[in-house]
Order: C-alpha cells, then sequence, then structure tokens
C-alpha cells in the first residue's frame, strides 16, 4: 500500500471526482473526514485556509431536494460543489 500524505489524498481526491470515479456524496464525506478530523501535519493552517470553501461545502453537501428547497437552507447542491471543486483543479 503507498502511503500518501493528508494534502496529496485531498489533491488525489478532487483530480478523481472530476474524472467521475467518486459520487458527490462519497468525495463530501471522503474530503470532510480528511480535511476536519484525519489530517497529519501536511495539512498546514495555509493549506486548511486554501481548502476552506471547498471543505464548508463539501461539509454542507446534500443530495436530497428536500434538503436543498428549504427556506434560506445551508445546503449545498452537486452543482455548487461541482462549480467549487473546478476552482481547486490543476492540470
Amino acid at each position: 500500500m503507498i502511503d500518501i500524505n493528508s494534502l496529496e489524498q485531498l489533491s488525489y481526491l478532487i483530480e478523481h471526482y472530476l474524472k467521475g470515479e467518486y459520487t458527490a456524496w462519497d468525495f463530501s464525506s471522503q474530503f470532510t473526514n480528511i480535511y476536519y478530523i484525519n489530517h497529519d501535519e501536511s495539512l498546514t493552517e495555509e493549506y486548511k485556509e486554501y481548502y476552506l470553501p471547498l471543505a464548508e461545502c463539501c461539509k454542507m453537501f446534500s443530495p436530497y431536494r428536500e434538503d436543498l428547497n428549504l427556506p434560506d437552507s445551508p445546503f449545498k447542491s452537486k452543482e455548487k460543489l461541482d462549480e467549487i471543486v473546478r476552482q481547486y483543479f490543476k492540470e
């Protein structure tokens, strides 16, 4: 098994999500887990600040229309998630 650090894991997730290899739900769950809970020292304060908008969107992602249709809904759609993810992809 290849051991990659948290920063590499986040980059991997972004790249492979955009290739269609992860569902929005799985991507959001994994990104949130790494960003907020299971990260190592590679995720410095600078990188945490950099990835914060994406982490916040992932944390509030919902695949359910009922959630998205609530008045003043805090939940984020797949379209919003995709828009933010694309901002982080570097070819």
